[in-house]
């Protein structure tokens, strides 16, 4: 544990009164592979930013991956919890991939030998270095293409394992003919996931971001858990942008929006035309609520527990369905 707290920044903070639920850490192996790249890439991004020694190091640390995978584990298991719903199904959030930790470029001289070779797809390729960290880190060879009009081309690897890449390519540096190799580049922005670590239990924070991610998302909405180390959870609360979009379209009826969503009391609906239908189902199909307005824009939700709502609306012989959060 004293190791954890040298990689860890542990804080205090006071959060708003909740209650944990039982949950668990434990999962098939297909949502393990599901989340452990998110674990392993919010322990890659932290070493990077607080340049840690951890930086030269190939394997990412599974200590401390371990942890932040077992927080992961347990928001995915807290079904009980409607923000739960919202962040892993939903909007199926995962950590943003700018860190990459699979994929590898490298810019050589393509007249050299195992150049030649990688072109015509032989391996090994007969250099000792190449073939050997090849081998080691599982490095498949995706592409090889021209990078301008000299003879450097560029060669693509890719491996199923997660790697501190930038080692990797400090490596293929050391030989001769190569004249770059770096981990490849991700552009943009979007969903994300951050985590931090303290004495008892792990935070995790989900974002989801929408507007103009390719120069920087101009909207973003965050989901707060906490997750003990007996695994479970406590949804803290939410906040940012709220969630004014249309949900699930059906016959054209894309003119309406409703919000906020996650909703608290009054469900406001903007670009609505009176008088319309509205009905609000649980997840099983239930209708709980239902009604007709001639010239109101709001539906009082107040009565619904918390929890994940559909509710449509019906103009005439149009309809639209929207996901709506209740907290």
């Amino acid at each position: 544990m004293k190791k954890i707290f040298l990689f860890y920044f542990v804080l205090v903070t006071q959060v708003a009164n909740a209650q944990f639920v039982p949950s668990s850490c434990t999962a098939p192996d297909s949502i393990l592979i599901k989340y452990k790249g998110d674990a392993d890439r919010m322990v890659l991004g932290k070493i990077y930013r607080n340049h840690l020694s951890y930086m030269d190091s190939i394997k990412i640390p599974a200590e401390f991956s371990s942890i932040v995978l077992k927080a992961l584990i347990a928001v995915f298991n807290a079904k009980t919890l409607a923000a739960r719903d919202t962040v892993t199904n939903i909007f199926n959030i995962h950590t943003f991939p700018d860190i990459v930790m699979n994929d590898l470029y490298v810019v050589a001289d393509s007249n050299l030998n195992w150049m030649q070779q990688l072109k015509l797809r032989i391996i090994p390729t007969g250099n000792l270095i190449i073939d050997n960290l090849m081998a080691d880190y599982g490095l498949k060879l995706r592409s090889f293409y021209p990078t301008s009009s000299d003879n450097f081309k560029t060669v693509t690897f890719k491996s199923d394992s997660n790697y501190n890449l930038q080692p990797i390519a400090n490596l293929f540096k050391l030989v001769t003919g190569v004249r770059y190799a770096d981990p490849d580049g991700f552009c943009c922005d979007g969903n994300n996931i951050i985590d931090s670590v303290y004495n008892d239990h792990v935070e995790l924070i989900y974002s989801y971001g929408w507007g103009d991610c390719m120069a920087g998302c101009i909207n973003r909405r965050y989901w707060k858990f906490k997750v003990d180390f007996k695994c479970s959870v406590e949804f803290v609360t939410s906040y940012g942008s709220p969630l004014f979009f249309t949900g699930i379209i059906e016959n054209n009826l894309t003119t309406v929006s409703v919000g906020p969503n996650p909703v608290q009391g009054t469900i406001f609906l903007d670009g609505i035309t009176v008088p319309y239908s509205y009905s609000i189902s649980n997840m099983l199909g239930e209708v709980l609520m239902r009604g007709k307005h001639l010239s109101v824009n709001s539906i009082n939700a107040e009565a619904l527990y918390a929890g994940i709502y559909l509710l449509s609306i019906q103009i005439e012989n149009k309809s639209l369905t929207f996901k709506i959060l209740k907290e």
